[in-house]
Order: C-alpha cells, then sequence, then structure tokens
C-alpha cells in the first residue's frame, strides 16, 4: 500500500515519468532508444511531451455514453494519452508500437519554453524576505511545498529517515496543525452585534441581481471548453475570439488548472506582496513555490519588474489587476517591462482581473487585459463572482493570449476534459448573465464611491491614520499606527464593535496596515468610519 500510495502521491504532484535523455554534441538532450516493446527507435531531436504534461490530440465533443466508451474496455479511439508507456494507459490489444511523440502543434521552439521544457535543474535561490515581526506574520518561517516535494535535493538525505517511519495520509502539501489566531477566537467568543467590514459576499451586500432563470439541461452534451454560446459571450466581454477562451467552475479552478499547465513539482510562480492570502493555498495544493515579490508604495503601488527573482524554475509571472486588497492597476508601461522579463526567463504572464470592472476613477497609463497582447503568452482570468455579482452559480473562464495561445488551449482543453466541472445550466445562461451585468455593476460602483466619500469624511485634519490611495476594487487598506500591532488594533475594534482584516492577512511586507471592505450598506458603513476614526485617534 506504502508504494500504492507514493505512486498516487507523485503522478498528482506533475510525474516527470518520460523518455530518458543523453547528452549530443551539441549539448542538447536527446532521447534514447525506446524499450523493446515499443518497437521502434527514437527519432533524432525529439522528446517526451509528458516531462512537463501529456500533450495529446484535442478533446473531442463528447456525447452521452462516452464515459463508458472511455473506460479500458470501452470502444473509444479517439483520445489516447501515451506518455511514460502505452501499455499503462490502453489495453494490452490495443497497444501500438510507435517512436516518441514530439512537440505537437508544430509550434515554434521560442513558443514552447513556456509550455514545455526539459531542463529541470534548478539556480540557486534566494529566500523570500521574511518580516521583521514575527507578531505579525501568521505564516512566519513556514515552508507549504518545500516539505511536500520527496524529489527536491535538499530532503534526499533525509529520505532513508522517512521510509521507516509513518504519515498520516492529508499531511503532505498543507499544514493543517495551526489553530485560530487571537482576532478568530475573539470574534467566536462575542456575543453582541458588530459590523462586518470584511464583507466580500455580493450577494449578502443587497446589490440587484440579474433575473434570469437557469435553463433546464435536460440532456448531457459536455464540452470540454464550454458550450459555443458562453464561449462567444465570454470572448465577446474580453474582446478575442472564443476559440481562446476555457470555462473553469471558479477563479480558484482556473489557477489550478493553469499551473497544471505549466509547472512541474517543485516549480515556481512569482506572486504579488501584498495580495489575496489564498495563493499560498492554491499552489502548494499543485506542489508549486509561491515565491513572492513586493509592491512598491510612493503615494500609489507600483510593480517593477526590474526587481522579480527570477530562477531557473520560475515558470510564471502573476499579476492582480487591480489588486486585491491595494486596489492598483497594472500600467501601461509597468506590463512592457513585465512581459520583457517574461520573455527574457521563457515563463508565461497570469493576470488576475476580476476587478479590473470596478476603477474608482479613470486613468490613460492602465494597460488592458492581458490576453490582447501578443507579445507574451499570457492568460487572464475572471469569472461571474465579481463580473456580475453571481458567486453562486460558480462560472470562471481563463482567456489566453500571446505566443502560443492556440496550443496552451489546446492542452487547457485536456485538462478541462480530465474535470468537466462547470455545470450544463450556467454555461447555458452565460450569455444572458453577462449581458444583464449593468444593473449590478452600477449599484456597486455607486456604493464604493459613497463609502470612499464617508472613510475621507470620518478622517479629520491631522489624523495618525491615513488612507492609501486605492484605483479600484472592493477594498481600502488603512495606514495605521505603530504603537500597536496590526492584531492588537483589529482586537480594539472588534471590542468597539467593527470588524476589520489585519494588514498581515494580505502579507504587507513593512509598516501596519488595516483592510476593509466597501461593500457594506452606506448608513452601516458611515456608522463603522466613525467608531473606526475615534478608536485609531484615542
Amino acid at each position: 500500500m506504502r508504494r500504492v500510495y507514493d505512486t498516487l502521491r507523485r503522478a498528482s504532484c506533475g510525474s516527470t515519468a518520460g523518455l530518458p535523455t543523453r547528452r549530443v554534441r551539441d549539448g542538447r538532450n536527446q532521447p534514447q532508444p525506446q524499450a523493446r516493446h515499443q518497437g521502434r527507435p527514437a527519432r533524432a531531436g525529439s522528446r517526451s511531451s509528458g516531462r512537463v504534461r501529456t500533450a495529446a490530440r484535442p478533446a473531442p465533443r463528447r456525447r452521452r455514453g462516452d464515459d463508458q466508451d472511455r473506460q479500458p474496455g470501452g470502444h473509444h479511439h479517439r483520445l489516447l494519452l501515451l506518455a511514460g508507456g502505452a501499455r499503462r494507459v490502453v489495453p494490452e490489444s490495443e497497444a501500438r508500437p510507435g517512436a516518441p511523440r514530439g512537440p505537437l502543434g508544430r509550434l515554434a521552439a521560442q513558443e514552447l519554453r513556456f509550455l514545455h521544457r526539459s531542463g529541470r535543474a534548478a539556480r540557486s535561490r534566494r529566500g523570500p524576505r521574511r518580516r521583521s515581526h514575527r507578531q505579525q506574520d501568521h505564516r512566519h518561517g513556514r515552508d507549504l511545498v518545500g516539505v511536500a516535494i520527496r524529489r527536491e535535493a535538499a530532503r534526499a538525505a533525509s529520505l532513508a529517515a522517512e521510509r521507516g517511519a509513518r504519515r498520516p495520509a492529508g499531511s503532505v502539501r498543507l499544514d493543517f496543525t495551526q489553530g485560530e489566531n487571537a482576532l478568530a477566537r475573539a470574534l467566536a467568543a462575542r456575543r453582541s452585534p458588530y459590523i462586518d467590514l470584511t464583507l466580500s459576499n455580493p450577494t449578502a451586500a443587497g446589490f440587484p441581481v440579474p433575473s434570469i432563470p437557469l435553463p433546464h439541461a435536460r440532456s448531457y452534451e459536455p464540452h470540454p471548453r464550454g458550450v459555443p454560446a458562453a464561449l462567444e459571450a465570454v470572448a465577446a466581454y474580453h474582446g478575442i475570439q472564443p476559440e481562446r477562451v476555457v470555462l473553469t467552475a471558479s477563479t480558484s479552478e482556473a489557477y489550478s488548472w493553469l499551473f497544471k499547465l505549466l509547472c512541474d513539482a517543485g516549480d515556481e510562480v512569482l506572486v504579488p506582496e501584498p495580495s489575496y492570502p489564498l495563493f499560498g493555498y492554491l499552489t502548494a495544493l499543485e506542489c508549486v513555490r509561491a515565491v513572492p515579490y513586493a509592491l512598491r508604495w510612493d503615494g500609489e503601488w507600483h510593480l517593477e519588474a526590474s526587481a522579480l527573482r527570477f530562477s531557473g524554475r520560475t515558470r510564471a509571472v502573476l499579476v492582480v489587476s487591480p489588486g486585491n486588497p491595494t486596489g492598483a492597476y497594472l500600467k501601461e508601461d509597468e506590463r512592457a517591462a513585465l512581459a520583457s522579463a517574461c520573455r527574457a526567463h521563457g515563463c508565461a504572464l497570469i493576470s488576475d482581473e476580476v476587478f479590473a470592472d470596478f476603477p474608482a476613477f479613470e486613468d490613460r497609463r492602465r494597460a488592458r487585459s492581458a490576453a490582447l497582447y501578443d507579445d507574451v503568452p499570457a492568460f487572464s482570468l475572471s469569472g461571474l463572482s465579481k463580473v456580475a455579482g453571481l458567486p453562486q452559480l460558480k462560472l470562471g473562464w481563463i482567456a489566453a493570449g500571446g505566443p502560443g495561445a492556440g496550443e496552451a488551449v489546446r492542452r487547457l482543453e485536456l485538462i478541462a476534459d480530465t474535470y468537466l466541472s462547470v455545470s450544463a445550466p450556467v454555461q447555458l445562461a452565460a450569455p444572458g448573465l453577462l449581458a444583464a451585468r449593468g444593473p449590478f455593476q452600477r449599484a456597486v460602483q455607486s456604493r464604493l464611491a459613497a463609502n470612499r466619500a464617508a472613510f475621507a469624511a470620518a478622517r479629520g485634519p491631522g489624523a495618525a491614520w491615513d488612507l492609501m490611495r486605492s484605483e479600484g476594487g472592493w477594498s481600502q487598506v488603512l495606514s495605521v499606527p505603530r504603537s500597536r500591532s496590526e492584531e492588537e488594533w483589529a482586537l480594539a475594534l472588534l471590542e468597539a464593535g467593527v470588524l476589520v482584516h489585519p494588514g498581515y492577512f494580505f502579507d504587507f511586507p513593512a509598516g501596519a496596515h488595516l483592510v476593509v471592505s466597501l461593500l457594506p450598506e452606506p448608513v452601516q458603513f458611515a456608522r463603522a468610519a466613525a467608531i473606526l476614526a475615534r478608536v485609531l485617534c484615542a
């Protein structure tokens, strides 16, 4: 059982099983001849696509009964996954000899760099910057991924000792032993009402939602990328062709699929700091390492591409535009510098644009959606949760752009066909839901403006706290005095009747910050702003 468990875990973390390689005069890796049962010698210059992720034919449109056809004893012949030996995937009677598979799609080598790599030797990597105040760092000293990758060089010496010890199932990738923090305990113990300035659920904020019933889907005709009408609606929203769109059940699932597409176990993606606290978990669950890069504040937030720490295992750079919670949009010059850096290091750009429809003001410097540029492999992420205020319907998407976009979508289609996670009713309703998003977005914009004004009015002249300028999104960041820790300020505010996020939830690299949501009802929000101003000035 231990061998079965280890085999399954290695497969889930991204197996590197493929053809062995040898060195030739030009220094490149070439495949060794195949095993005897495969029949033919290897072609010069080919390499196994299973080295990173299996490259296969586009997933066919499936009909009822196809799930049975794809079983080992079935008769479905159009989708054969042949990484690591045909007889491991197809029935013995159907296994056929063949040469090793080379890169499919016939893309130029430079366009395949971000999708297909043979070298996995990592350069020495500097560790992420640690915060100086342990009290405010809820993840201090914690490596979500390093302990999970058994092939990692740093772990090799301890493998022999570990083989004799049993490890509980489920303790591999995440640390499940952490207890509640002081704020969570205080909130659980509180019995009197409070004003929640952490609200992020639009369905709990009283906004209008489209009154479009979900269609009845009496038959099941799965489309791996999504039904054509939904793809066309999302493509029109982004201004691209439907062939470059893949539907997902959420933005989190979109991240998961992209990490499966781009990364092997132990690879890295660069993530902004401060930013959304879920990135560490999304990467860890794919056995990928999140390496933070700091955003710079000088009256507004900036991304400096020259400060990014690329390594030999960096596979993608993640940006959030506008940021959560910073509200900063990616600017044209920043995007151009970032694209140049990604090209130089063979990386893809992943752009989270779920809040893009909610700017606080106009700014000509802002970059467009990442999928609209053709200078770097890029993926734009969004979904109905923020665009239409419908998180309960579970519909997100990936829009691909840049060199190799067609091949990337083709490979994503195979991943999508493996899960088929998006429900048919929401796909059928997507065109109408996107077309009816206007009233919801106008109501949100009006409330965001009203609550920003209430905050500005609550802050008197010479106050010890300040509002950090936000360009958009649903959050507001406050800079607060360092006379208390962020957690102490949050506890004091909860005692006064207002719940806020301490800044360390979002990994602010320095200073003392609080983060509040701008979604609550304006009258309640104004009351909370007055309480907050009183407590921070005490």
